[in-house]
């Protein structure tokens, strides 16, 4: 992931996808940390927040049907990756 986020690439946005993280081996049977590495990986490489916050609206991980829920589950998710890919 740090090859990825290298500041003398040019963003890959459209390798950025949350399937590949969620697929990944790295996060098998952890798929909240796939999605906090999608996040961190989608803003290091400049990805607006309405696109990430779509991905994982679209992709939500419960079956639970609470709006409110999902929105704090999508808001605590991008925090914490925002805060990291700011380090």
């Amino acid at each position: 992931m740090q090859s990825s986020l290298s500041p003398q690439r040019a963003p890959r946005l459209s390798n950025l996808s949350l399937e590949r993280f969620r697929t990944s081996t790295k996060y098998q049977d952890r798929p909240a940390a796939a999605d906090i590495a999608f996040c961190v990986a989608a803003y290091a490489n400049g990805m607006i927040e309405e696109r990430i916050e779509r991905a994982l609206e679209d992709d939500y991980l419960s079956r639970d049907p609470s709006a409110s829920k999902r929105a704090a589950y999508i808001r605590r998710t991008m925090e914490k990756a925002r805060r990291w890919a700011e380090r």
